[in-house]
């Protein structure tokens, strides 16, 4: 996860760079490991990117 396309494989909302309406919303977006039982932090990063998915790139008619 990150602001360069270069360095990084998803944006901030977890929005694949390469590939247009994927996503990732799992701990593969985490660049190292967060340590002994991750599930919350895990769970979090997986509900803010399904924020931002439904917010941004939803049809507001769908809502």
């Amino acid at each position: 996860m990150g602001i360069d396309p270069k360095t990084s494989v998803v944006n901030p909302k977890g929005k694949v760079w390469e590939v247009d309406n994927l996503y990732v919303a799992d701990a593969s977006v985490l660049p190292t490991s967060v340590g002994v039982n991750p599930m919350i932090t895990i769970c979090s990063v997986a509900y803010s990117i399904a924020n931002f998915i439904i917010r941004d790139d939803m049809p507001k008619s769908k809502i």
